[in-house]
């Protein structure tokens, strides 16, 4: 597919602009919709979850200017920092407003705790003077804001951020690395040559090196940071029994950079990123600090690359040698990365598209994605709100391209570089979340249905779980949206009515499951012919993942006269959407 990065913007903002109206639906008072934009907003400029900022809602008589407070875990000189909010929403403002809210906080800060009116906004002003917490100001709105104010020395004083900052914000997010960060570490025995520097570093030092990057040092690399391997493990026992032979032993660390200065042996990045040893690296930083005066070194490649499209060939050709499969270069795939964007504005998941990576934010950033109310009846009660790419790709070629047996053959004709995938994700394919997240949560709740467990009442079900996604979405296009597979596709928005309706589509999946059950003894019978045919062996894995044999028309038809024999159940469903 074509990467126009204006247009994906131009997709994005308007993504944004439907999660905000989504939040504000069914918000009725202004202090309701005050309060819902100023959970939506802060949870998308800062690293703070819902539940921290509705707990620490001021808002109201007595608060000083003060709508709500976090305290992020940042260390900082004068001990800590303080993030304090006031938010507008659906009101006009102008710099009057930003200067008030300035000088109440002033206020605040400096005023005796007997003036302040509220119990609770002395515990906070308590909290901010014996912990020696630095404030930051943020002034939020809805609108868009000047750029240029009559008093910029007192608004210096506060970040003021309209939708379009926010939108910048979260574009910069997907984006990744901070433009033009500069990182400046210490290089022996370095050598240059076609745009790159090879040399040695101290593990000590490359260890102060990923712990100043964490936030954004692997967001190119392919599989970020796999804990079960046995590459960490080998590491491992290296860096405890033999640190000094690391050089000798590992591949050492690929740092792929916008551009670097070679001072001596001081090295100046601008926007590094690792892209091959990001296991070596985390490994290194996690494992180092335990060990008692550890020495050695590492290798580490410097390759300057200002082409997006090179620095992907560099990402998926180093990591080469480490059999990295198709599904771990999803990654590098901008309609992937627009599609994690979305799934994480709009619905609150995180999309996997690089492997371990939802691992990888464990303590780190998990509590930034809370899933959504009415998706997450689809989900187990165990599940994770994160969705790994390739299992949601599977989905949504059985469901959105209604076939059921060439993702359970092989998935991996369906991942990047495989025979397949030019033909699902070229132009006719929209970017929109629901054709991935909709057909996934169907898969999803058919395994609250058993099918895909190992041992289910039926035994059939053990090999239809793309199956059951295929059949829900041939019941739905043609029986109740009455509308083409590709018609669907182009415009993923109809689905909205039927998947944000829980109650109404467990309905029509529960349907689905009992159409099945007269589809397996069809399927039995057709099993039992095909394998009475001289010289002919089927398994049922052979089975359910030819489609002239599971998903042939004869089979097919087996489910709509099922259906045929319950049409007002069918009648009721629609009626209720």
């Amino acid at each position: 597919m074509t990467d126009n990065p204006s247009s994906s913007k131009d997709r994005f903002v308007n993504t944004v602009k439907e999660s905000l109206q989504e939040e504000m639906s069914t918000a009725t008072t202004s202090v309701e919709k005050g309060e819902r934009f100023l959970v939506w907003a802060i949870t998308r400029i800062v690293d703070a979850g819902k539940d921290e900022i509705e707990k620490q809602i001021t808002d109201g008589p007595g608060d000083m200017g003060i709508d709500t407070w976090i305290k992020p875990q940042i260390a900082s000189d004068n001990g800590g920092t303080i993030q304090l909010f006031q938010s507008k929403f659906g009101q006009s403002h102008d710099e009057k407003e930003i200067l008030k809210f300035v000088k109440e906080v002033e206020k605040f800060l400096t005023c005796k705790l007997e003036d302040i009116p509220r119990d609770d906004m002395r515990q906070l002003r308590v909290m901010i003077d014996n912990e020696h917490l630095e404030p930051e100001l943020y002034y939020i709105t809805d609108q868009k804001i000047k750029l240029k104010y009559s008093s910029p020395k007192d608004i210096q004083k506060v970040k003021v951020i309209g939708f379009d900052q926010i939108v910048d914000k979260l574009w910069a997010d997907i984006e990744g690395i901070p433009e033009d960060i500069t990182e400046t570490i210490q290089i022996e025995d370095c050598f240059e040559r076609n745009d790159c520097l090879v040399g040695a570093i101290s593990l000590k030092e490359f260890r102060k090196f990923v712990n100043r990057t964490q936030r954004y040092i692997y967001e190119s690399n392919i599989r970020k940071y796999l804990q079960k391997t046995k590459i960490n493990k080998g590491l491992r026992k290296t860096l405890e029994n033999a640190s000094d032979s690391v050089f000798q032993y590992n591949n050492g660390v690929t740092i792929v950079v916008k551009d670097y200065k070679k001072n001596g042996g001081e090295i100046t990045l601008t926007e590094p990123q690792i892209d091959n040893g990001a296991q070596t690296s985390q490994t290194i930083y996690e494992v180092l600090p335990l060990i008692t005066n550890a020495t050695g070194e590492i290798l580490v490649t410097v390759i300057r690359e200002t082409s997006k499209a090179a620095k992907d060939s560099i990402t998926q050709y180093r990591n080469s040698q480490n059999a990295v499969k198709g599904k771990d270069l999803i990654t590098l795939s901008s309609y992937h990365k627009m599609i994690g964007a979305q799934l994480k504005q709009s619905v609150g998941y995180f999309y996997e598209r690089q492997a371990g990576s939802w691992k990888f934010l464990e303590n780190r950033g998990q509590a930034d994605f809370g899933g959504h109310d009415v998706f997450k009846q689809y989900l187990p009660s165990v599940h994770e709100n994160c969705i790994p790419a390739p299992v949601a790709i599977q989905a949504m070629v059985a469901g959105m391209f209604q076939d059921p047996t060439k993702p359970y053959s092989s998935q991996a004709s369906f991942m990047p570089n495989g025979a397949k995938y030019p033909d699902i994700f070229n132009s006719q394919l929209p970017e929109d979340y629901r054709i991935l997240l909709y057909p996934y949560l169907v898969k999803c709740y058919g395994e609250k249905l058993e099918y895909g467990s190992k041992q289910p009442a039926q035994d059939l079900k053990r090999y239809a779980r793309l199956l059951f996604v295929s059949a829900y979405f041939k019941i739905l296009f043609e029986l109740i949206l009455k509308k083409e597979a590709s018609e669907v596709r182009k415009d993923p928005k109809l689905l909205d009515p039927i998947f944000k309706n829980f109650a109404v589509n467990e309905e029509l999946l529960k349907l689905t499951d009992a159409a099945l059950e007269f589809y397996f003894i069809n399927a039995g019978m057709d099993f039992q012919d095909l394998n009475s045919q001289e010289g002919k062996v089927v398994t049922w894995h052979n089975f359910f993942s030819n489609a002239s044999y599971a998903w042939n028309p004869k089979l097919t038809k087996t489910i709509m006269q099922y259906l045929a024999q319950n049409k007002p159940k069918l009648k009721s469903i629609q009626d209720k959407l």
